[in-house]
């Protein structure tokens, strides 16, 4: 179980997205991503930002290890094989950056 603030809040995650802000911003890129990168059960841990086209994705491999991907473009799209989803950037970052 993972506790964050004191606070019991996840049991045996597979995947974890947060949607940064600037109070914690911080603690998505540090605290939590060790926490998370340290919990058996999750395989992908996701950092999105709330300002711009940006996720950075961190994804378990089969010797544990973890691999880092940076999604910055409208046309990428962050695949999730476990799960048998790919998820494009311009969809998830729809409707927020219209001009």
């Amino acid at each position: 179980m993972l506790n964050f603030n004191g606070k019991e809040q996840l049991t045996n995650p597979e995947l974890v997205a947060e949607v940064t802000s600037p109070s914690t911003e911080k603690v998505d890129y540090n605290e939590k991503l060790a926490e998370y990168q340290a919990t058996e059960s999750l395989q992908e841990y996701l950092i999105i930002s709330q300002h711009e086209i940006y996720a950075e994705q961190y994804s378990r491999q089969a010797d544990n290890s973890w691999q880092k991907q940076i999604h910055d473009q409208e046309n990428s799209e962050i695949n999730l094989p476990t799960f048998s989803i790919r998820l494009k950037m311009v969809e998830v970052f729809r409707n927020i950056f219209k001009g």
